[in-house]
């Protein structure tokens, strides 16, 4: 079988959740499939190519188009050149608009149409589009949870057998639970220099890092907590509430903004927090929970969305909506050793219940299932 993939992103340098997604999960399966051959379209020559795919099977094909390359660059190609392909897999909402073959899509999840107003107008219109189309045409849907496959239910009365539920991994040989020295190397770089909380992610509303930074203060406050607040993620959609909030509140130098880390530095700076804070508004998954499970962190997520199924009972769920459940949750961890230490060894054995092989042995039974059938 001939798989083609969608691999625009993957050499992309500040990569987030679905730029990782692509690259562990085609990473996986280069190691288990060694049968089928897979074509990974790209506008330039994929860096990766001479190391984490090897394999023979593993072919870039490049196609050079000036701008909307997922939409219309492929479509110039597999009008062009009819390739041989059994199946085409894109790994996030976005299809060609001629695609000769069948039809694999990823959806991370929906929240530009339950937080329509956390979007810029030129941003939800393009989602809207792209992502009906790619429902409508996929032959199969993977969603990467529970809670993503309910929302494609409801906003596209789908047929349920139409998507496949699988859940994302994490890359086991980075993140983990990293050793002292390490810790204080990355301190001493971000300028932490007190015990600290955490929250990875981009820097966008639904994130909801506005009422987070209110939470803080209020433990700042109330509590006196010795705590800073490190925020680490680039710049997303209409960001610009976040700063304005810490300057209005005061706190600006309790709260470190160190930007976009890349992922090598990531456990050091996870390991060392007291406390994983993610109280987000909605999730399609939530790489960043399972991350600081994976180093031991204890954690405090939103008990909406995703999260719940990513955290399980190794982690504190608050209500994103209300400051007031946010502090207290943070503060519920921070102030009890005990408490701490039994979420730190509960957030392990969570995370290794995902894994990134499992993710791609599901997700090439899918390629296998549509690949056989004449369903175009």
């Amino acid at each position: 079988m001939i798989i083609g993939v969608d691999a625009k992103t993957i050499n992309q340098k500040q990569r987030t959740g679905i730029e990782n997604y692509l690259i562990y999960l085609l990473q996986s399966l280069a190691k288990i499939d060694t049968k089928n051959q897979y074509w990974l379209y790209s506008p330039s020559k994929i860096s990766a190519m001479s190391t984490k795919f090897k394999n023979r099977n593993f072919i870039n094909k490049i196609i050079k188009f000036p701008l909307a390359w997922s939409q219309f660059g492929l479509s110039w190609e597999f009008f062009k050149n009819q390739p041989a392909l059994d199946v085409f897999f894109s790994p996030a909402h976005s299809v060609p608009i001629y695609c000769p073959t069948k039809l694999v899509v990823t959806i991370h999840d929906l929240a530009f149409l339950d937080f329509s107003n956390y979007f810029t107008s030129r941003d939800l219109l393009r989602l809207k589009i792209i992502t009906k189309r790619a429902v409508q045409k996929a032959d199969k849907i993977i969603a990467i949870s529970q809670s993503t496959k309910k929302d494609l239910l409801r906003h596209y009365h789908l047929p349920p057998e139409k998507i496949a539920t699988i859940y994302s991994g994490y890359n086991r040989d980075l993140f983990e639970p990293a050793p002292q020295k390490v810790i204080s190397k990355a301190l001493k770089k971000y300028h932490i220099n007190r015990p600290y909380l955490i929250y990875v992610g981009t820097l966008q509303k639904r994130k909801n890092l506005p009422r987070l930074i209110s939470a803080f203060a209020i433990l700042k406050e109330k509590h006196q907590i010795p705590h800073q607040l490190v925020i680490v993620g680039k710049k997303g959609w209409l960001f610009q509430d976040i700063f304005q909030r810490v300057k209005k509140l005061k706190i600006s130098p309790e709260v470190v903004f160190c930007g976009f880390v890349p992922d090598s530095e990531l456990p050091a700076l996870l390991s060392g927090a007291d406390l994983f804070v993610l109280p987000s508004l909605y999730e399609g998954f939530g790489f960043p929970v399972l991350e600081a499970a994976a180093c031991a962190t204890p954690v405090v997520v939103s008990g909406v969305s995703s999260l719940p199924e990513v955290v399980g009972n190794a982690g504190i769920l608050v209500n994103p909506m209300k400051v007031g459940d946010i502090s207290q949750g943070i503060y519920q961890v921070i102030s009890n050793s005990a408490l701490k230490t039994q979420l730190s060894q509960k957030a392990r054995l969570q995370a290794n219940k995902f894994s990134w092989e499992k993710s791609a042995r599901q997700t090439l039974k899918v390629f296998e299932e549509v690949g056989s059938k004449n369903v175009k």
